[in-house]
Parts: C-alpha cells; sequence; structure tokens
C-alpha cells in the first residue's frame, strides 16, 4: 500500500478493486488464518459508531468520535495477546488510524478521512469473506 498522507488522498477504485489495497489485505490477512469473521466484524463495527457520531457535527460528538478512533488501537492489541488478529491485521490498522487525522479543529478532514478509512474497511470485509474468512 502506497503512503498517502490522508485517507482522502486514495482513490476510491485503487482501495476496492480487484487486486486493489483491499483485496491484498484481506489475501494476506487469509495466510495468517486471523481475524475470524467476528472478530473482523467487531473492529469494523467499533468503526461504523464513530462514523455513525460524525454524521452529527457537534463538538460532543466529535470529541467522541476521535476517542472512538483512539481507543480502535490498543483493542487490536489486545485481541494481537490473546492470538485473535494476525499480524497483517496489526499492520493494517496501525498504518490506518496512522492516517486518520485526529483533529477536532479540522472536522471536514477527520469527517472525510473517517469516511474513505470505512470505505476501506468494508472492501477489507468483503474480501476477507470471499477469501473465505474463518467462522
Amino acid at each position: 500500500m502506497k503512503k498517502n498522507k490522508y485517507w482522502a488522498s486514495y482513490d476510491i477504485n485503487d482501495i476496492s478493486k480487484k487486486n486493489g489495497h483491499a483485496y491484498i489485505i484481506a489475501d494476506e490477512m487469509k495466510n495468517d488464518r486471523k481475524p475470524d469473521n467476528s472478530q473482523l466484524r467487531k473492529f469494523y463495527n467499533e468503526g461504523l459508531k464513530g462514523k455513525g457520531l460524525l454524521n452529527i457535527p457537534t463538538d460532543e460528538n466529535l470529541e467522541e468520535a476521535i476517542i472512538t478512533l483512539n481507543m480502535l488501537l490498543p483493542r487490536v492489541y489486545y485481541a494481537k495477546s490473546r492470538n485473535v488478529v494476525g499480524n497483517t491485521f496489526v499492520k493494517f490498522m496501525e498504518h490506518a488510524l496512522d492516517m486518520t487525522k485526529f483533529r477536532k479543529d479540522d472536522a471536514e478532514l477527520l469527517k472525510k478521512d473517517y469516511n474513505q478509512f470505512m470505505r476501506f474497511f468494508e472492501a477489507i470485509v468483503g474480501y476477507h469473506n470471499y477469501f473465505g474468512g474463518r467462522r
């Protein structure tokens, strides 16, 4: 995956197409045999929670969305310590969350980044299932 500064700078076609970024990551996750579908959906649903908060733009919701994003990585590391997610997923989340800008002073950029991150994550969930993700 190329190193863009912001999620919003990714072309959705590069993210979602067959042999695109999400396809490649899901294929690598298949080799790790982790996470299983329920673990992957758990993290995806956490991301959706934050995305929903950004759709009602208040200072409180913005703060809560940032907290939700910031808590994803510790949860990923905890899952890794329990051996329920693999290295590919951990690397994806580290890179993905590093690229998401957690700035209250630029709510519009945060919303664009978060939406693009969630599109990417959604594509990974789909390809993970396509590759026969564990149940």
